[in-house]
């Protein structure tokens, strides 16, 4: 896999056009042209993300060399209405996004698999056939839950892990996952670092579209997000929003080598790229001070999405 000096990535779900409301295709191909103009390189998607449709625009925008792509395969549907890791499947899945990207994806990631599918090892088992034919060239796990990630170190085809990792769930720093990752060589891609929005300066809007995914946890749980969020407003300066400490924050833990937070629009990408630019990282006590409050976060809540 080609070295990436880029630690903020783009995550691309939103680009779909439905996980988060309609995103227009000029706006998407904008969006991703900005994150590349800003120095991104790695870039995160799925075969889901609005039916293929962020995996199409990508491959339009991107460059031939130069940027890493990450893809996943194993669910149905966007709406996460049913999984499935067989050999058809997922073969056919990887064929897929190989030809939507216009290229074969540097890393395959199994999407959000039961522990009990690691476990069993069919699936992971798998992915080692299509590396060993030269289908794709690296293959990891991106984890439903925190606890899913011991289950995925032990499949030695594993090369990375993508896990929740934000300010308001610091459950893969605690429990010591992203540690024994590092300790094992594998690379970790930290998701949903805005945590859907609530670690933005605004949040998410107000009214939100009938198809948005948010809609999907209850409102005692938004709450719950938006209280623990004001926890951390002391991260805000007026060089640096918080959306871009939140990113800094995940980037500056050991083990994490990629943050990939989503954007729809082109200064939300920029934004988003400029989060570790000279000037803008936490120092030693902001990070000390948010590690303190990951406890009481976790406590609070734990999300759990699918993207």
């Amino acid at each position: 896999m080609a070295v990436t000096d880029s630690v903020i990535g783009l995550g691309t779900w939103p680009l779909g056009g439905r996980a988060y409301g309609p995103v227009s295709g000029a706006d998407a191909t904008a969006t991703i042209a900005a994150a590349l103009h800003a120095g991104t390189s790695f870039f995160d998607t799925a075969d889901i993300y609005g039916d293929g449709r962020a995996e199409e625009l990508l491959g339009a925008a991107l460059p031939p060399p130069g940027c890493l792509v990450a893809t996943k395969a194993g669910y149905l549907t966007e709406r996460g209405s049913g999984q499935d890791f067989g050999p058809r499947h997922v073969t056919a899945a990887l064929h897929g996004s190989s030809r939507r990207l216009g290229r074969v994806p540097d890393l395959l990631l199994l999407h959000s698999p039961p522990r009990a599918v690691l476990e069993r090892g069919d699936a992971p088992a798998l992915l080692d056939e299509l590396r060993a034919r030269g289908d794709v060239a690296r293959t990891g796990v991106s984890v439903r839950d925190v606890a899913d990630v011991d289950a995925a170190l032990a499949w030695p085809g594993c090369s990375a892990v993508e896990v929740i990792v934000n300010l308001l769930d610091q459950r893969a720093v605690e429990t010591g996952a992203l540690a024994r990752a590092r300790g094992r060589g594998v690379e970790v891609i930290a998701r949903v670092p805005l945590c859907f929005g609530w670690l933005s300066d605004t949040g998410p809007p107000s009214r939100l579209h009938p198809g948005d995914h948010l809609l999907r946890w209850s409102p005692e749980q938004r709450e719950r997000w938006a209280r623990g969020a004001a926890r951390f407003a002391f991260l805000r300066r007026p060089d640096r929003t918080l959306a871009q400490a939140a990113i800094a924050f995940c980037a500056a833990l050991p083990g994490v080598t990629w943050v990939v937070p989503g954007a729809r629009t082109p200064a939300q990408a920029a934004q988003n790229a400029a989060a570790v630019d000279v000037g803008r990282a936490l120092s030693q006590d902001e990070l000390e001070r948010a590690l303190a409050l990951g406890p009481l976060m976790t406590r609070e809540t734990v999300p759990r999405p699918n993207g």
